[in-house]
């Protein structure tokens, strides 16, 4: 599978250089999607790094999440007594120390306290602020076997924690890969074993992915500049968007399209009144002839270069009026706009 090949190249990369393996690498960008299954199973949710900030001299980086994944948002440990850990709050502050640790900033106290101890060696018990309702986790296996959406491994960081006090809750076991962080999480529930498993992952220009159909529209750049400073050039005063059209199927069953004619597909430029200010198709010429298209394991793209370009009075090339705009593009099947994807852009002049 596509993650399998892009991870393992990272960890034969890393660990020739022999570096301190990362288990849950930490860059403002990099995102997590878990699929929820077991009992009370919902919607998937995701985890990302959000910004850093300094605290007591250290860099930490803010990890929240659209949805609630037990673990990845941060409570006040239980004390004596408690039964249920107190209201979660996010973000969770971490960072990853010298000797292959996550840290965790705690805001309530001003003080920094062991998140997870992923370097300590197997079989041994560490504090754990993961979850309130387990205060200790035991590094189970380096070497242990994941098989989920995202791939085959043999190298993941198994972990288990200790029983806690909150009742028909909290973290059972934990599966970790280097360089891409958890891959899968089980809980305990009152109705029952509740499963995370990572089927996303953007960790900064690493995707990985489980199998999974998409259609996108990608732009080299979110702010376009007419630069209108003498002397005015073609090149300088009308900007290009360089477009890339996606459509990507890593699914075990192929894509099958049929196009009316030779076109494949549309291209519309919006300005922010609603009016359509550019079409692919217009003045090009397409064989008037059924075809078809099949799209099996990987993608098929396509790449566009736009002028943001008007014509003036005088029949010369101007730049596009300043201002925001909206890209839109669909494949042209038979079966109409199936596949439709869109981006915005700001277009400035610069005098």
């Amino acid at each position: 599978m596509p993650g399998t090949r892009i991870t393992t190249l990272s960890l034969l990369f890393c660990a020739a250089l022999g570096a301190q393996p990362l288990w849950m690498p930490l860059e403002e960008g990099n995102t997590w999607v878990y699929r929820t299954s077991g009992a009370g199973a919902s919607a998937g949710y995701t985890v990302r790094v959000d910004r850093t900030a300094a605290f007591g001299g250290q860099t930490y980086f803010s990890v929240v999440t659209e949805g609630q994944i037990t673990g990845f948002i941060s409570a006040t440990p239980l004390s004596p007594g408690d039964t249920v850990p107190a209201p979660a709050i996010s973000p969770l502050w971490l960072r990853n120390s010298d000797d292959g640790r996550i840290m965790m900033w705690d805001e309530r106290t001003s003080s920094e306290r062991l998140y997870l101890d992923t370097a300590a060696e197997p079989g041994t018990s560490s504090e754990s602020s993961v979850d309130p309702c387990n205060p200790a986790s035991t590094v189970v296996s380096r070497a242990a076997k994941y098989s989920g959406p995202i791939g085959d491994f043999d190298h993941a960081l198994l972990i288990r924690y200790g029983l806690g006090r909150c009742a028909d809750a909290g973290i059972e076991s934990d599966f970790l890969l280097p360089w891409v962080g958890l891959v899968s999480r089980t809980t305990q529930t009152i109705a029952g074993p509740r499963r995370y498993d990572l089927v996303y992952a953007r960790l900064g220009v690493t995707v990985i992915s489980a199998p999974e159909l998409s259609f996108s529209l990608s732009l080299d750049r979110s702010v376009y500049t007419a630069n209108l400073m003498p002397p005015v050039t073609p090149d300088n005063a009308i900007p290009r968007i360089h477009a890339r059209i996606t459509l990507r199927n890593t699914t075990p069953d192929p894509v099958k399209l049929e196009f009316p004619s030779g076109q494949l597909y549309e291209l519309v430029l919006w300005n922010g009144q609603g009016k359509v200010v550019w079409r692919y198709s217009d003045g090009r010429a397409f064989t008037q002839a059924f075809h078809s298209l099949a799209v099996s394991k990987g993608e098929r793209t396509w790449n566009e270069s736009i002028r943001l370009a008007a014509t003036n009075s005088a029949g010369g090339m101007v730049p596009l009026p300043a201002g925001r705009y909206v890209l839109e593009c669909w494949l042209t099947t038979t079966e109409g706009r199936t596949f439709t994807a869109s981006a915005p852009l700001t277009l400035n002049h610069v005098h």
